[in-house]
């Protein structure tokens, strides 16, 4: 299946978590005496009611969201609810998916602030998606039927930004017509993926030695994302016009031999995998780009009709215990023959729990306990290791390790949580894997992990000053160690200031920081190193204890 509606899905979940949890069943149980109504209306000067968009309402406070739909006038209504601080998010199909309080497109809203009896009355305005259009051909000018169309621009994920793709539909008819819609205001590249494309199963025979394939291309007609030509496209625009053509490029064959260390028989079962190379100025793999071939006995493998890039060859065995192979080719159109791949035993990683206590005593059940090695790497070229298995005296194992660069990640059980426990650290050899990823070798002992538990989590919490209720500010905690500024690490937090002003940070290691208050933040662009730069004029410095609850008002011209 070929994403070609993923990004709406991105942009929905960077503005509001309440889709993750929108109920099947509107009429779920109120339980409180306050309420939200309003209507949605279209983002323009005419500011027309949109009708049977979807609604959802959702807070901490409440165990299950509120989701309607707009009636012909486009209003509707949240009631029976707790007070507390409340997202709501309004999506409708070729629309922009938004929630109330974002200032633009693809931004976070704000959080409702209510009380029990409150009423709050609110407009939403949602932008109607663009379009981008045009006609698609094949090497010999005609229409290129069914290929799929995609409109890629930079976003951020997983703390990183990369190329991504927006908007939905996109599948060339038999006109070779195409159209993308659904898409927010931005600068875009356009790229058609010809079926089997990546697969090796459109390739063409020239010579007994040569085949070229459909690549996957990019307006205005070439196989490169560098020389792809950018189109900005306004709220509600359709560019129309857009048309190229798909290109050839010559393909290559991959093949090898994996044998075991020891030379014993090839496990049943193993399998090689052959990965594209995601980098931050590309788009990921598409689905079918990642190929996967079965070795047979003796060990051979091949992959056919391979397409110019740079690959990672990654090899697995699961019996009789786990074992692995890898390496990075780059395929430039000539045969790649002769790899040898030699399967290497599994890494564990051992260590033991810790709690930092002040009031609750030390656990003495971990059922419900999680520890796990999170690979960094993309996801497609890792392998993502069991989770630990943890004796009664708080010592654990985590098996199936490859080398790379990991993250520990814990969590108690529920019963632990409700009871105040919450994660402060995830050592390896004296490295918290939480602040910086640590690289776990292919030779050599792996250092003793430690993970420690706090009673006594550091939190900040505050208000924002001198700023208009509606300004849509991001309070935006990241530390003044500069070598900690990295892709989802833990110090660097963000909160969307709700209406009442308020922010809050929870469980935040202690240290020395900066704290300041933005405007028309991307979610996640807190992560990018020269954002953060950006910040520290209007910022404030703070050190913050361990187990310390701190409260500090932060002002939006700078200063706390």
């Amino acid at each position: 299946m070929t994403r070609v509606a993923v990004v709406t899905a991105i942009a929905s979940a960077s503005i509001a978590v309440a889709f993750a949890q929108a109920p099947r069943d509107a009429r779920a149980a109120r339980i409180g005496t306050a309420s939200i109504s309003g209507r949605v209306v279209s983002a323009d000067p005419d500011a027309r009611p949109v009708r049977h968009a979807r609604v959802t309402c959702t807070a901490p406070e409440l165990a299950d969201g509120i989701s309607l739909v707009t009636d012909e006038d486009g209003r509707f209504t949240c009631a029976g609810l707790p007070a507390g601080r409340y997202t709501v998010a309004v999506t409708r199909d070729g629309w922009i998916s938004t929630a109330y309080g974002a200032i633009r497109p693809m931004r976070p809203g704000r959080p409702i602030a209510i009380a029990a009896d409150q009423h709050a009355d609110i407009i939403v305005p949602i932008l109607r998606g663009a379009v981008i259009t045009g006609v698609l051909l094949d090497e010999n000018s005609q229409p290129a039927v069914n290929t799929t169309v995609v409109a890629l621009r930079g976003a951020m994920q997983n703390g990183e930004r990369r190329l991504v793709a927006f908007g939905a539909g996109g599948v060339a008819d038999d006109r070779g017509v195409y159209r993308i819609y659904g898409l927010p205001p931005g600068d875009y590249i356009v790229r058609a993926l010809p079926p089997g494309s990546l697969a090796g199963q459109s390739d063409l025979v020239e010579t007994n030695d040569r085949r070229v394939a459909f690549a996957a291309t990019y307006f205005p007609g070439t196989p490169f994302a560098t020389q792809a030509s950018s189109l900005s496209i306004r709220g509600g625009e359709e560019r129309d016009g857009i048309d190229f053509a798909i290109q050839k490029v010559g393909t290559a064959r991959i093949d090898g031999i994996l044998s075991p260390a020891d030379r014993s028989p090839l496990p049943s079962g193993t399998i090689v995998t052959l990965v594209p190379a995601a980098e931050a100025s590309s788009p990921d793999p598409e689905p079918g780009s990642v190929r996967a071939a079965q070795i047979p006995s003796d060990g051979s493998f091949s992959f056919s009709a391979v397409t110019p890039g740079v690959y990672t060859l990654l090899a697995r065995a699961t019996q009789p215990k786990l074992a692995w192979a890898s390496t990075q080719i780059a395929v430039d159109g000539e045969a790649v023959s002769g790899l040898a791949l030699t399967l290497q035993p599994a890494i564990s990683i051992s260590g033991e729990l810790r709690f930092a206590r002040t009031r609750l005593p030390a656990p003495a059940d971990f059922t419900g306990w999680r520890i796990t090695a999170e690979p960094v790497q993309p996801a497609a070229a890792a392998l993502v290791p069991e989770p630990a298995t943890i004796d009664r005296d708080g010592r654990f194992v985590i098996g199936g390790i490859v080398p790379g660069r990991y993250r520990l990640n814990a969590t108690p059980s529920a019963g632990a949580r409700a009871s105040g426990w919450a994660l402060r650290s995830a050592s390896i050899g004296g490295i918290d894997s939480l602040d910086v990823p640590v690289v776990i070798q292919g030779t050599g002992a792996v250092p003793h992990a430690i993970v420690t538990f706090t009673d006594h989590a550091t939190s900040l919490s505050g208000r924002l000053q001198g700023a208009p209720v509606a300004s849509g500010f991001t309070v935006v905690l990241f530390p003044d160690d500069r070598s900690l500024w990295l892709p989802r690490a833990r110090r660097i937090q963000a909160s969307i200031v709700s209406t009442d002003g308020a922010y809050s940070f929870t469980n935040v290691p202690p240290g020395d920081y900066w704290i300041a208050a933005v405007t028309d933040a991307e979610p996640g662009e807190w992560f990018d190193p020269a954002f953060l730069q950006r910040l520290l004029p209007s910022g404030t410095k703070l050190a913050i204890g361990e187990g310390e609850r701190m409260t500090l008002d932060v002002r939006a011209d700078g200063g706390g």
